[in-house]
Formats: C-alpha cells, sequence, structure tokens
C-alpha cells in the first residue's frame, strides 16, 4: 500500500486499502473534517500525557504511546463512560478523564487542531494539505478519491484518484483530473511550507487549480 509524493526523488507512502467511508463536514476558518460515522479527539493532560481516541458507535479505540486498547460505552448521557482492559474514559464535550490500574489523568482537553489530522489518517487519508482565504482543504487516497472542499466548507468536489506525474529532478508530484463539470491538477512540491494562518511548519507547499481558480496550501503525508 504505497502513494508516490516526490521528495528529493519521491516519498513513498503507505495507503489503506480497507478504510472507513469517509464522510466530511467542514466547519468555517479551521478546516476541521469530522466523519459522520466516526469522531476522533487527541487530548493532552496537564503532565503533558497525550492520548488519542476514535469512537464509532458504542465503540472507542484508545491509542496510547505504548499501546492501542478497545473500550465499550456502558452510558449513553452527556458525560460518556467508556470501559474496557483496566481503563476507564470519560468525555464530556472537549474534556477527557483517563484511569488505569496505574495512573489517574484529569482535565485532559482535547486539541482540535490535532485531531482534524489524526481523523484523516484514522480513516485512512494518505495525503492531506490546507490552505487560507478562502479556506480549503485536500485529501488524496491512491486507488481511492480525492476529495477537494473550498470556500470554508461551502463547495465540496470528488474525483477518482489518478495516477500521479512524477518530476524528479524539481521534486514534483502532480495530479490531474476531470469529470463532465470540474477540472482538478494538484502539485506538491518537496519544499517547506508553512501555514499563514497558524504559522505551522509543513514538509510540502502544494497548489491546487481547481477550473481557473488557484490556490495554494500546505500540507503533509499521513501514512
Amino acid at each position: 500500500m504505497k502513494i508516490l509524493i516526490a521528495v528529493l526523488t519521491s516519498i513513498i507512502f503507505s495507503s489503506c486499502s480497507n478504510h472507513k467511508p469517509y464522510e466530511q463536514e467542514t466547519t468555517r476558518n479551521s478546516h476541521l473534517t469530522v466523519s459522520k460515522k466516526n469522531q476522533t479527539y487527541v487530548f493532552t493532560c496537564s503532565d503533558d500525557f497525550h492520548f488519542i481516541v476514535n469512537i464509532e458507535g458504542k465503540t472507542a479505540w484508545l491509542f496510547l504511546p505504548d499501546q492501542t486498547v478497545q473500550l465499550t460505552q456502558i452510558t449513553t448521557d452527556s458525560k460518556s463512560l467508556y470501559k474496557g482492559n483496566s481503563f476507564l474514559l470519560k468525555i464530556h464535550e472537549q474534556v477527557a478523564e483517563l484511569q488505569s490500574a496505574k495512573r489517574h489523568y484529569q482535565n485532559c482537553r482535547n486539541n482540535a487542531a490535532k485531531a482534524v489530522w489524526e481523523h484523516a489518517k484514522l480513516n485512512g487519508i494518505d495525503f492531506r494539505a490546507i490552505g487560507n482565504e478562502p479556506g480549503w482543504s485536500l485529501d488524496i487516497t491512491k486507488a481511492g478519491n480525492i476529495w477537494f472542499i473550498s470556500n470554508y466548507g461551502q463547495s465540496h468536489y470528488q474525483f477518482k484518484t489518478p495516477e500521479p506525474m512524477i518530476y524528479r529532478q524539481a521534486h514534483i508530484t502532480k495530479y490531474t483530473v476531470h469529470n463532465e463539470a470540474h477540472k482538478l491538477e494538484v502539485i506538491l512540491k518537496s519544499k517547506s511550507c508553512s501555514d499563514d494562518m497558524s504559522g505551522e511548519i509543513f514538509e510540502t507547499t502544494v497548489t491546487v487549480i481547481f477550473d481557473d481558480h488557484r490556490y495554494r496550501g500546505c500540507g503533509m503525508t499521513l501514512h
């Protein structure tokens, strides 16, 4: 499971062929992508301990630095409680409490910006990019689809992922695809990129040409 992005000669990254359906809603300004089928959190606790939670239905997957644990929901009120394998997880809105046989972490807060990227990764997205003014996002899977969301989440477009063109000397990978209504060109260049709103540094500079509109932003490989 691999997808190529030109970095020096090229970057090889993996694709999950059995990824979950990636249904999206994007909130204005923050490019937050939230699946209707599952929810992802990245919690950071007061002692800088952090963990990831992915919830689908009554099942919560707890991703710890040294293990992955499956939990089952045991309450349905506003303070959702999940239990399994000596772990107890309580989530209320954007705050969590995690208890195990050895430790008890309280007041763990969700980092919504990081959760977006972890959510995309867990849902099988191989490469993701974002840009600003107007806000847009791009998700790519090999042997799957390209999703382009523009106008702060108001416009959604989906294309079948084509074979990329690799320009090794220029360190560029290009995707060109069209349907009956629109044409999309994605240019990924192996060049450091700083998000002009958050200041976060990414590994890839991204240009998206959608019909006659050009968008610039930053992205990175997720697998």
